[in-house]
């Protein structure tokens, strides 16, 4: 009970402590890429809804509001934020979208961006990890958590070496490589969805990665 009682207060301090270190991005100036119809509806700055009619789109966060380094990358940052799917769509592909980050703005056909994203097509159902461009199925890993459902929140974190670690709920996945991430000087990020859906994004905030303490961290 008392060992509990103790675990349970050293993972607050170490959440607190992170928090304090976090920048809390708000959705300021959001832009519309892709389908122009896209819907980009901010609330309160920590809100945004991406809803999407016959063609997909997404939502642009101006990279100045993560307050990154003057390198501008993501190398050894870790990212976190909630997602809800508000709609769940008919069609083979359903719910999908997610967010992407890296040379361009939502051109997830053209190699130079990593691209994080939930599916309900059969085929490739879960969370997709991949590099973007023509060729994406080549380093396309498919991570389904054991409730075979999207989690509320997400985590990545971006080591320097390329590797990302991901963490939906209480599932984690390591080792995955994308190589546009850590030679960034133009970067760009954002949140995109499928036709015909509608997501929330919410708590997005950023840190730095440092080691050890994000294995505790990633057990909560």
């Amino acid at each position: 009970m008392l060992f509990s009682i103790l675990v349970s207060i050293i993972v607050l301090l170490i959440r607190r402590a992170t928090l304090i270190h976090s920048t809390i991005v708000e959705f300021v100036n959001v832009r519309t890429v892709g389908d122009p119809s896209t819907a980009c509806l901010a609330t309160c700055g920590s809100t945004l809804e991406i809803i999407t009619g016959s063609f997909e789109g997404g939502c642009a966060i101006e990279f100045h509001q993560l307050k990154l380094p003057n390198i501008k990358s993501l190398s050894n940052q870790v990212l976190e934020f909630d997602m809800k799917f508000l709609k769940k769509p008919s069609n083979s592909v359903g719910r999908c979208g997610g967010i992407y980050y890296g040379n361009h703005e939502l051109e997830r056909f053209v190699g130079g961006n990593i691209v994080l994203d939930w599916i309900d097509r059969t085929d490739d159902r879960g969370y997709r990890f991949y590099d973007s461009g023509l060729e994406s199925s080549h380093s396309l890993n498919v991570l389904l958590p054991r409730t075979n459902e999207p989690a509320s929140h997400l985590k990545i974190i971006i080591k320097s070496t390329g590797e990302h670690i991901v963490a939906a709920g209480n599932d984690i996945w390591k080792r995955l490589n994308g190589s546009a991430v850590q030679l960034l000087d133009t970067p760009y990020l954002g949140f995109w969805a499928f036709y015909n859906n509608h997501i929330v994004i919410s708590n997005f905030s950023i840190h730095p990665y440092t080691g050890e303490k994000n294995r505790t961290m990633l057990s909560k």
